[in-house]
C-alpha cells in the first residue's frame, strides 16, 4: 500500500503543479492584456497630440503665408497705382514691334 500512497501523492503533486501552472498562465495573460491596453492608450494619446500639434503648426504657417502674400499684393497694388503711365512711349514701342519692317 505504501507504493499506492506514493503514486497517489505524486499524482496529487502533479495535479497541484498543473493548477499552479494554469493560474500562472492566466495571470500572465491578464498582465499582458493590461499592458497592451495601456500601451494602446498611450499610443493613441501621443498620436492625437502629434496630430493636434501638426494641425496647429499647419494653421499657423498657412496664416503666416497668407499674411505675407497679402502684404506683397498690397505693396504691388500700391506701387502699381503710383506708377506713371507713359502712353506715348508704349504706343511708339508697339508701332516699332508691330509695324516696323
Amino acid at each position: 500500500m505504501t507504493e499506492t500512497d506514493i503514486i497517489g501523492h505524486l499524482l496529487d503533486v502533479e495535479h497541484s503543479a498543473a493548477e499552479v501552472l494554469l493560474d500562472a498562465q492566466v495571470e500572465a495573460d491578464r498582465r499582458i492584456s493590461e499592458a497592451k491596453a495601456a500601451a494602446d492608450c498611450e499610443y493613441k494619446n501621443q498620436y492625437e497630440q502629434l496630430v493636434q500639434d501638426l494641425e496647429q503648426k499647419y494653421v499657423s504657417e498657412t496664416s503666416n503665408i497668407e499674411d505675407s502674400h497679402q502684404q506683397a499684393m498690397d505693396t504691388y497694388r500700391k506701387d502699381l497705382s503710383h506708377a506713371e503711365t507713359d502712353t506715348a512711349a508704349f504706343d511708339d514701342l508697339m508701332n516699332k514691334f508691330l509695324f516696323a519692317k
